[in-house]
């Protein structure tokens, strides 16, 4: 008896949190599919972080060999002043969590979220 209500809390638990990504997935898509800011060039990157969170600082590092090759804005959320182009981009996203990344190239936008989507930034920017 006490292996099957286990199988059944877990059972339910899947589900709830199949049916949470649907939801996020739903509430985001005007986010997913963002045009591009205007007048951007060919590739633009935006780097949000805070000085004060521990993941940014274990990919700043990395993001800052990175802007050697490619040009990358860094905002820190903590120092944004309205009206600036960091905040725009991160009104347009709904920014919630650093570290954050947003690649606009052309017509796409890719939104990288945490310390495994910004470590796979090089390979998206073709550098690395």
């Amino acid at each position: 008896m006490i292996a099957s209500k286990t199988t059944v809390v877990f059972v339910v638990g899947i589900i709830a949190v199949i049916g949470l990504a649907y939801y996020a997935y739903v509430q985001n898509q005007d986010i997913i599919n963002l045009p591009p800011p205007k007048n951007t060039k060919k590739v633009a990157v935006f780097f949000f972080y805070s000085p004060h969170c521990p993941h940014c600082e274990e990919v700043l590092p990395y993001v800052k060999e990175l802007a050697k090759l490619k040009n990358i804005t860094f905002c820190n959320v903590e120092t944004m002043d309205p009206g600036t182009r960091c905040t725009q981009v991160a009104e347009d996203i709904g920014l919630s969590a650093v570290p954050t990344a947003v690649v606009y190239e052309k017509d796409k936008v890719q939104i990288l979220i945490g310390t495994d989507d910004i470590r796979a930034l090089g390979k998206i920017l073709g550098v690395g």
